[in-house]
């Protein structure tokens, strides 16, 4: 073959090889993490502020999903205050907890799960078009989530990490 016969085929060749290579990378080996997944555990009654019962509460707002309004994130766990110390939890060996977003007069549950020897954190991103991130710390290990909301019931949850604990005796 010539040169410029060859050529053709060279191009083809890396371009094919290319194509193969992204493909491999992006269907085999990107990461579990990167996949959208739900927190929301269906064996688990989904509740409100002001539930009984349901004494842990705080509140985040933001403008999570850019539209010039503020939603609040309130993030609940089942317990109760201490009846000796006023402000305190009476904490369990795990909780369940839940994360639902007020947008308005919609509410948009996106976790609700047990928390084993353990709680949950809820954090916004410093970015112009904050983000909320939740990391969920348990006796086995650690896992940061990121949720893309949109508004009521358009939201995305994204699994940024997972740690296990190792025990090393």
């Amino acid at each position: 073959m010539t040169g410029r016969r060859l050529w053709p085929v060279l191009v083809l060749v890396l371009v094919a090889g290319a194509i193969i290579i992204i493909a491999i990378s992006y269907f085999y080996l990107l990461p579990r993490y990167r996949q959208a997944i739900s927190l929301v555990d269906p064996g688990h009654e989904l509740v409100t502020q002001g539930t009984p019962g349901w004494e842990y509460h705080k509140i985040l707002a933001a403008d999570l999903d850019g539209d010039g309004e503020t939603e609040l994130v309130h993030m609940l766990a089942r317990l109760a205050e201490d009846p000796m110390r006023p402000g305190e939890y009476q904490w369990d060996d795990g909780q369940p907890w839940q994360v639902y977003i007020e947008d308005g007069t919609e509410i948009t549950h996106i976790y609700a799960r047990y928390v084993q020897l353990g709680k949950l954190l809820a954090l916004l991103t410093a970015e112009t078009s904050p983000r909320l991130a939740l990391l969920e710390i348990q006796g086995a290990g650690v896992a940061l989530y990121t949720i893309d909301y949109r508004g009521p019931e358009r939201f995305r949850v994204i699994r940024l990490a997972e740690l296990s604990a190792l025990r090393i005796e």
